[in-house]
């Protein structure tokens, strides 16, 4: 028994383990500045896995590592380290969604619940999104301004969709053909949008 105890605490005190937990680490640190409010799901659940891979606590999560699959001499170990997470979600979601996960004590069935939420209703969003896209022009913004604004919202509508793949694999010919006609869609609209007012001289001073 002394063996196996000796044996979890050198696991759970090395830097790599998925049970190490740092002295800054508590239940009330704020794990992400962007706080999920029912329309920014997709946004903050990036957020959040990028600040919860920086803690090597994915797992928790993505059901890679639920209680059962532990070794006996970890559940201890386990169950603090769940609880961490569990609180680190409720920290970063607002009150009003705060005050219906509060019963939730187990890490994955918390993101589960709140993924089957709100990852479906970004269908609005997505027609938003493309709303946005199609009325946007230029008008008096300089050229430089105007594209950030055009890439802001395509970065956020690939936040929506899925990336196209396929089981050719990166060489599919099919696949590079509609990347670049994605990409010249994206080129055609940043024209369609400029100024009557627009020429090359501005292009490049707004480039610069």
């Amino acid at each position: 028994m002394t063996g196996n105890n000796s044996s979890a605490s050198s696991k759970i005190s090395s830097i790599t383990s998925v049970y190490y937990l740092s002295s800054s680490d508590s239940p009330g640190m704020l794990l992400s500045q962007i706080i999920l409010n029912g329309e920014n799901y997709h946004v903050w659940k990036k957020a959040f896995q990028r600040a919860l891979r920086s803690k090597n606590k994915l797992s928790f999560i993505d059901g890679t590592l639920d209680k059962t699959k532990a070794d006996d001499s970890d559940k201890n170990a386990w169950d603090k380290c769940n609880a961490m997470v569990v609180s680190w979600i409720y920290n970063c979601v607002d009150k009003s969604i705060q005050n219906t996960i509060v019963s939730f004590d187990d890490a994955r069935e918390l993101w589960t619940e709140i993924q089957q939420r709100y990852h479906q209703g970004h269908g609005p969003r997505i027609y938003q999104l493309k709303g946005e896209l199609n009325e946007f022009r230029q008008w008096s913004l300089n050229v430089t301004y105007y594209y950030a604004k055009l890439k802001g919202i395509w970065d956020q509508l690939d936040q929506y969709t899925k990336a196209d793949t396929c089981v050719c694999g990166s060489t599919c010919r099919t696949l590079i053909n509609m990347l670049e006609e994605r990409e010249n869609e994206k080129v055609y609209k940043v024209f369609m949008g400029l100024d009557d007012r627009y020429d090359t001289n501005e292009a490049r001073s707004g480039r610069s």
